[in-house]
């Protein structure tokens, strides 16, 4: 459950999907356990397991908005 890329499944990618639908994100980052997007509001979202950004119950296979 690391590394999520927040369509709600734990299935591998090829090519770039969509996520929360209606939402449009400027930029994005992944790690090893984690991924987060900033919307163009300045909303920042995070799936996965985000333990190294100081919020290690944060596991989610659906973008959460944590800023």
């Amino acid at each position: 459950l690391y590394g999520q890329l927040g369509n709600g499944t734990t299935v591998d990618q090829a090519s770039p999907i969509q996520i929360k639908s209606g939402t449009k994100f400027k930029d994005v980052s992944v790690g090893v356990t984690h991924s987060l997007v900033i919307d163009e509001s300045g909303n920042l979202y995070a799936m996965g397991r985000a333990y190294y950004l100081g919020i290690p119950r944060l596991i989610s296979i659906m973008p959460k908005k944590i800023f």
